[in-house]
């Protein structure tokens, strides 16, 4: 294709062509990706490349596999492809590729008495549970508790707060 061609001058073949350019690329590089990401890693670490910039692409790669992997129509395009095997792992491009199946339960529509009570029970006890941690974490020193029971004096103490730097990318 002439790079010189004007966008008005690009016909359906050149737009093809590109394509099969960009799929060849990307088919060679699936197996060079450990080797991309290692080069990645240490010019971030040598300084040559802003360490934000890796956090700005993978986060927008995330939001792209996710939207990948949520698109049901696209999924059902990948599945039709691969089912042209006829086996349930198809190696492509260097990668195996397996479809498995996932089962979830409903078990809304089954009236089960028992499962209703264990249900609303375990609901009550996490509310239960959360009243309590929020009223030990409120707590600003150690008191002691008598158990009405047993009359056991029982040390009671602040809750220890741990916490995780992370970052959080919005496009």
């Amino acid at each position: 294709m002439d790079l010189f061609k004007t966008l008005g001058e690009i016909t359906r073949p050149d737009i093809e062509q590109l394509q099969a350019q960009k799929l060849e690329l990307i088919k060679e590089r699936v197996s060079e990706l450990p080797g991309l990401l290692q080069a990645f890693e240490m010019a971030i670490k040598n300084g040559e490349i802003n360490p934000l910039t890796l956090l700005i692409l993978t986060s927008s790669m995330d939001k792209y596999v996710k939207h990948i992997k949520e698109d049901k129509e696209l999924q059902e395009i990948m599945l039709k492809e691969h089912s042209r095997s006829g086996d349930k792992s198809v190696s492509f491009n260097g990668v195996k590729i397996t479809v498995n199946e996932k089962a979830t339960y409903d078990y809304t529509p089954c009236n089960d008495a028992r499962l209703e009570s264990l249900n609303k029970e375990i609901e009550y006890l996490t509310e239960q549970k959360k009243a309590a941690e929020l009223e030990l974490q409120a707590r600003y020193k150690q008191d002691d508790f008598v158990n009405p029971i047993t009359g056991e004096i029982i040390e009671v103490v602040k809750p220890i707060k741990k916490s995780t730097t992370y970052f959080s990318v919005k496009f």
